[in-house]
């Protein structure tokens, strides 16, 4: 089985909304050679984290389309909330609750 790694970066200076553009890199390893798909997003006016999912997703569209048989996905990325998001399995607690966070808010996002 093969081995999926999803990069994303963007040009956020800061979390606020702004002009941006985000790139995402899905590599599949398979028999120790990498085979790579890229992307980008443009957008005029977003927020960093909302950039970093959007990017995730198309990833995600990617690998899926793909076909792809992989024992493990690794996700790279500099938004220290989504990877703390999958790190602290929040996003399997959310969809538990119907998308609310602890204080039983909307979770932001929650489309994406």
């Amino acid at each position: 089985m093969d081995r999926v790694n999803i990069i994303t970066v963007t040009t956020a200076k800061g979390p606020r909304q702004q002009e941006m553009v985000g790139m995402f890199l899905v590599e599949q390893i398979h028999n120790g050679i990498p085979i790579t798909k890229e992307g980008y997003l443009y957008r005029e006016k977003i927020a960093k984290t909302e950039m970093t999912l959007q990017l995730l997703v198309n990833a995600a569209f990617i690998v899926s389309k793909a076909r792809i048989d992989f024992d493990s996905v690794e996700i790279f990325t500099d938004e220290g909330l989504v990877e703390s998001a999958f790190r602290n399995k929040w996003i399997e607690n959310w969809n538990e609750s119907g998308w609310k966070n602890a204080k039983g808010k909307d979770v932001a996002n929650a489309e994406i």
